[in-house]
């Protein structure tokens, strides 16, 4: 088996991006958190069986300090995603993205919404329609080999079949990048923070 680590482009944040409006700021008494640092998705396509949906095991996004945390989160194709509420205040959840719409309306701290089953690929932007700043992710990949990178863009993927393969980079909801890597026995390495 293969192992690919290495360092891939990480988008800035864009000023104001998952943070608080002065004007809601001066609203509550509730402390808006830090936003996540930004990070990038990698994975790699192929041709990988197709996911058991019954040992897929659901993954959590939480609202929290008055943000999505994490702010990206990738998940394979069939995964069910929970969105508890760990503040003390309302939150809802919801997206008009292409590859999956939904709402799950206001709820309460210990509240459980049921929880939404990604099926389709694609970039899967949040809301909070509380909080209008609060905005998050879901990166939905059909690969059981994927990451998220740290806010440097460093990552590592293990357990990777040898040969050819694509590699993506998820750089924001707009932006996805790919180039081909071939993957021997051992630790691979890429750098793609240079030039290409």
């Amino acid at each position: 088996m293969c192992t690919l680590v290495g360092r891939v482009p990480v988008q800035p944040r864009k000023a104001g991006a998952g943070g608080a409006k002065a004007a809601y700021a001066g609203k509550t008494t509730e402390r808006v958190g830090e936003p996540d640092p930004p990070a990038s998705v990698v994975w790699l396509t192929g041709s990988f069986p197709p996911a058991d949906s019954s040992k897929i095991k659901p993954v959590e996004l939480a609202q929290e300090g008055l943000q999505f945390r994490p702010a990206v989160l990738p998940v394979q194709v069939g995964t069910p995603v929970l969105f508890p509420n760990k503040d003390p205040i309302y939150h809802s959840v919801f997206s008009y993205s292409g590859s999956k719409k939904f709402d799950l309306g206001r709820y309460r701290p210990g509240e459980e919404p049921p929880a939404v089953v990604f099926d389709k690929p694609g970039t899967v932007s949040l809301f909070c329609e509380v909080h209008d700043h609060m905005r998050g992710s879901i990166v939905v990949v059909d690969s059981p080999h994927f990451a998220s990178t740290d806010a440097k863009g460093q990552f590592r993927l293990e357990g990777l079949p040898a040969g050819k393969h694509t590699f993506k980079v998820w750089l924001s909801p707009k932006e996805t990048v790919e180039r081909t890597v071939e993957l021997k026995p051992g630790e691979n390495t890429v750098d793609w923070t240079g030039p290409a």
